[in-house]
């Protein structure tokens, strides 16, 4: 998902014949890359491309985002708020869509 290209049917083929969940990012910085402004362009255009998939979505709500001073992760309350406006309006979006949800990835880390 963060990269924003779109995986070749062969490979969406391929996918099928080896896993049955696919684990990637939906970033925040990439989902409100304007403060305040959601666009899920990168996730639609996902879900577009693998119609007929059997593979189980799998996608991380993580990381920082430049929009907010000194937020590389949720940590002080304008982050935390500002991560959980992006992850309910995220989750509120794809809803019923099949998605399963990771909230953060590696939150064992001494930052978060």
């Amino acid at each position: 998902l963060e990269s924003g290209h779109r995986m070749p049917r062969g490979e969406i083929v391929s996918m099928e014949k080896a896993f049955t969940v696919a684990r990637s990012g939906i970033e925040w910085n990439t989902v409100e890359a304007k403060k305040g402004i959601y666009n899920f362009t990168i996730g639609e255009v996902t879900l577009r491309d693998t119609p007929a998939s059997k593979v189980v979505p799998y996608w991380i709500l993580c990381y920082g985002n430049t929009r907010y001073p000194d937020c590389q992760g949720p940590d002080g309350e304008e982050c935390v708020d500002a991560f959980v406006r992006y992850a309910v309006a995220t989750i509120n979006h794809f809803r019923n869509r099949g998605i399963m949800w990771e909230l953060y990835n590696e939150a064992n880390g001494a930052w978060f």
